[in-house]
């Protein structure tokens, strides 16, 4: 694509306005390659992390407190909202969504909410 791009460009170059649709697909083709291969399978995949409150908020510390009346809670960080978290980014009680660094590297290797992981739950075989 790169190839082809570069040979538009130049055969375009006295037409402005092809020179800059040419110039923003470089640039779309770039964020895909540069940020994350993911987002090919999740177009709804933040960009960056959104924290909508301080680290933890208020219904991370109650939630782990609720959980601690119940089990011992010294190792829970925060509760993770799964039908929420996407791709390579989780979610939090609060809806901040960071991008995770260690859970999706060892055991949701395709990221959270895959698409075709998400379908295949719904075949008789699944179920």
């Amino acid at each position: 694509m790169q190839k082809f791009l570069l040979t538009q460009l130049k055969h375009n170059v006295a037409s402005k306005q092809r020179f800059f649709n040419a110039t923003s697909a470089m640039g779309t083709m770039a964020r895909y390659q540069t940020f994350s291969a993911a987002a090919m399978r999740f177009p709804n995949e933040p960009d960056r992390p959104n924290m909508k409150t301080a680290f933890p908020g208020p219904a991370t510390l109650a939630n782990i407190e609720a959980y601690g009346e119940i089990s011992c809670n010294k190792q829970t960080h925060f509760p993770v909202d799964m039908q929420k978290s996407i791709g390579n980014y989780v979610t939090d009680a609060d809806g901040n969504q960071f991008l995770d660094v260690f859970t999706s590297i060892a055991c949701i290797g395709m990221g959270y909410n895959h698409p075709n992981l998400l379908e295949a739950t719904k075949t008789d075989l699944m179920k």
